[in-house]
């Protein structure tokens, strides 16, 4: 029997939009569910470990016939809740943390940030240890897609943007990439920032393997040649030279439309000068 051509579903597996935890195939058709975790819900102590939330989540999104992605942070800007993210333990421990406002993530009142020091040696061991683990017990578990490697920035984006100076020296992110490499053979690990040898404030990653997600996607995805777009994912992606350019031809590539285009990225006018085109965006980025 022959088989005629026809196009495949667009709720094809591991491609496709991805809304947050939850069924939505009223709305649009997709294949996977996104989900934040604090640390803290997930580690309990040194060498201790609550894996219940994160099964709750995995199976849920199993029985509605998806994969997840997931990340696991210490910092959420703005909630009420900041500290609790960061485990217990680590700050009875003495972990230092910096509490101060940020006004440059909001219009309105300032946010408050908690940053923890992440050159503390117990943390960085909490993280090594942590990916150790998460790895040995989900690295090809066919109920997840990817896992962006968060820990690290606001919303475990790799930044604490305008503090910079609170940021996660190199050496630290060397020490979550390497963890990730050795603990995940299988499922794949997303990284936000591509970064080549020369990079002044990340470590090297083009030839690592991870893929990416730009998570300011429709927004600062491609550079427009204005001061604010600088830092654009495709600028660094170039910047990064050909191992990154050419990374999604073996390793995947997403991300998150900017959250002030929600609504708007899919309208034939979607208002305003910096929505940019997203089907130029996904075929420059080749984002799956």
């Amino acid at each position: 029997m022959r088989l005629e051509y026809a196009p495949a579903p667009v709720d094809n597996p591991l491609k496709g939009l991805v809304p947050y935890a939850g069924d939505r195939r009223g709305r649009i058709p997709h294949s996977m569910e996104f989900q934040y975790f604090p640390l803290s819900d997930l580690v309990k102590d040194y060498g201790v470990y609550d894996w219940q939330p994160l099964e709750n989540f995995l199976d849920a999104v199993s029985q509605r016939g998806h994969q997840a992605i997931f990340r696991v942070m210490l910092e959420y800007p703005g909630s009420p809740a900041s500290f609790k993210l960061i485990p217990d333990f680590l700050l009875s421990d003495g972990l230092a943390v910096h509490r101060y406002p940020n006004s440059r993530l909001t219009e309105g009142a300032p946010m408050e940030m908690v940053t923890p020091n992440y050159e503390d040696e117990r943390l960085r061991r909490v993280f090594k240890e942590f990916i150790s683990a998460l790895g040995a017990r989900y690295d090809g578990d066919p109920r997840i897609g990817f896992i962006t490697a968060g820990l690290l920035g606001y919303w475990g984006e790799w930044h604490t943007h305008p503090h910079i100076e609170l940021f996660a020296s190199k050496d630290v992110q060397k020490e979550i990439m390497d963890a990730y490499e050795a603990s995940f053979k299988k499922t794949p690990i997303l990284l936000r920032y591509p970064a080549g040898e020369n990079q002044d404030r990340y470590a090297a990653n083009a030839q690592r393997c991870f893929g990416y997600h730009d998570d300011s996607f429709a927004w600062t995805t491609i550079n427009t040649g204005k001061k604010q777009d600088r830092w654009s994912f495709m600028t660094r992606l170039t910047e990064a030279g050909e191992g990154a350019l050419e990374k999604w031809k073996t390793h995947p590539i997403g991300g998150e439309i900017r959250p002030e285009a929600w609504g708007k990225v899919f309208d034939i006018d979607p208002g305003g000068d910096r929505i940019q085109d997203f089907l130029q965006c996904v075929a420059a980025t080749h984002v799956t």
